[in-house]
This record gives structure tokens, sequence and C-alpha cells, in this order.
């Protein structure tokens, strides 16, 4: 996949608050279907699928070149949406006026309307113009500080939260090296709910740790401890049945509230960070 992290892989659409990074929805990419015929449309009927829960809620939507389109813009408008985008210069829809950016100042605009939609060409440099497509804003306003459109600005205010959720879920994660691919889907979804648990989890309880830089990664050791308890609890009441390396990795995770083997229980702070994998390998064998 050019332009990202990860040049292979199982392509997901997400669709992702700007605010609070929460996954709204998502779905996998999965191509022309042996029955299809060649696709058409690709971008507006990802847009128009992951935002069907969100129709007639008034909210605005973000997206780059790849989805944006007018007829796009104008059936999120009849669905009480609005859109700001990047705009591929081939589309057949942007007047020569725009794409054409040799003869015309930098940090000039040039701006369009029409049905409710708004168009700017804003040139950053010499010989390239960057094109976007809103029905959010209906006037010609610029910044006076940048010289910049205020859609221009909006714009980089509210995209990159897809890409944000990328690099979370890069920092921490369950996924482990495997050749079956319902297993990658499987962990990704993983990932994906652990960063939705977070933000309801603040939004619910702001004090948590309020403080603290490293709140996700207390979060995830709490919530894998919170998961995975129970089935310890129960392992550690029928420690008989289970071999040495087990039951000493229960002791050491001090499980039932007991040492099993009646050697002194050592707290997990104590463990190196490779002997702790080792014991919780051990505890789930």
């Amino acid at each position: 996949m050019p332009k990202k992290p990860d040049k292979y892989g199982l392509k997901f659409w997400l669709c992702v608050d700007v605010d609070s990074y929460y996954v709204f929805n998502a779905f996998p990419y999965l191509g022309r279907q042996p029955t299809e015929k060649r696709q058409t449309q690709i971008g507006a009927r990802v847009v128009l699928e992951l935002l069907k829960p969100l129709y007639g809620s008034s909210r605005n939507v973000t997206m780059d070149n790849v989805f944006t389109t007018v007829p796009l813009a104008k059936e999120l408008q009849a669905k009480s949406l609005s859109l700001i985008g990047t705009l591929r210069k081939n589309k057949p829809e942007i007047p020569i006026e725009f794409q054409s950016s040799k003869n015309r100042e930098v940090g000039s605009s040039l701006f369009g309307f029409q049905d409710g939609l708004t168009i700017v060409s804003f040139v950053p440099k010499y010989n390239k113009a960057v094109l976007l497509l809103s029905s959010k804003h209906h006037d010609s306003q610029v910044d006076n500080q940048t010289g910049k459109p205020i859609i221009i600005l909006d714009y980089n205010k509210t995209k990159g939260a897809v890409d944000t959720i990328d690099q979370l879920c890069h920092k921490y994660t369950v996924k482990r090296s495997t050749k079956r691919w319902p297993l990658c889907i499987f962990f990704g979804m993983i990932d994906i709910a652990a960063i939705n648990a977070m933000i309801i989890w603040k939004t619910k309880n702001p004090q948590w740790n309020q403080n603290i830089k490293h709140k996700r990664r207390l979060f995830l050791e709490e919530l894998g401890m919170a998961l995975v308890s129970h089935q310890l609890d129960f392992r550690s009441k029928n420690s008989k049945f289970l071999n040495t390396d087990i039951q000493n990795a229960l002791a050491i995770l001090k499980y039932a509230g007991r040492d099993v083997l009646g050697t002194p229980a050592v707290a997990i702070g104590e463990v190196h960070q490779q002997e702790c994998a080792q014991i919780l390998k051990l505890a789930f064998d």
C-alpha cells in the first residue's frame, strides 16, 4: 500500500471520530467478487456504507481525494451530512481555471460556488495548486495570519484520525507472526476494541490516572489481567492437575491469594519483562 507504513496486508475501511479517535465503523476491503462486474465509484460506495448509522445526524465528514467527488457531496447533503475533502485534478466537474497554477500568484485562492457546494484552489508554492471541496463552507473566507482559506484550515484540523488509529495499533498490539489471515483480522479487531474500550473508560472516568503519561499502557495491563483473571483463578484452584512449571507460574502471579508450591510468591513488578511473558505463557499452556 503506497504512502503507508505497512506495504502489504489486509485492508480495512475505517470511520473514526476526530476528537476522541473512537472507531465508529469499519469493514474489510473485499475487492471485486467473482459474480460482480467491473467496480466503479468504489470510494463513494465505501463512504456511504460507513456512514449509514450517521445519516440525518448533521455531522461533517473529512476525507482525502480517494473518496471526494461532487456527486458524493450532493448525496451526503441529502442525508444531512457535510463533507470536506481534497480533490484530484482529473475530476471532470472541476473547471480548467481551478486546475492550472502556472500563471497564479503563490498564496492566492480561487473559489467556486454551486448548489450549496464550495470548491477552492489554493497555490501553496509555485506551479502547484491544492483543490478542496466542501459542503460545509459557503463563503470565500481566508485566514488573515496564514493567508490560507478557512476550508483548508478546517481540513487540516480534522484529517488524520485514521492514521492516528494506525499508529496506536502499531505502538501496542497483540499481533503475532502467523500465516493464517483470519487470525490477523482477529488480532486487528482486538487492537481496535482495546482502543475503543479505553476511550469509553476515559469518558466515564476522566480523573483516572490524569497526570500519568503512559495511561494507555496501564489501561491495557489492567484490561488484559481483567480478561484472564477468571481463567487464572480457576486453574489455580485446580492446580493439583497441573505440571510443576504451570503451578510455579500461577504462584508467581499470586493467584487465589496463596502460594501453590509453598515458596514465597514474587510480585509481577519484581519480575523481568521476559520472565513475565514466560510466566503468562506457562499459565495458559
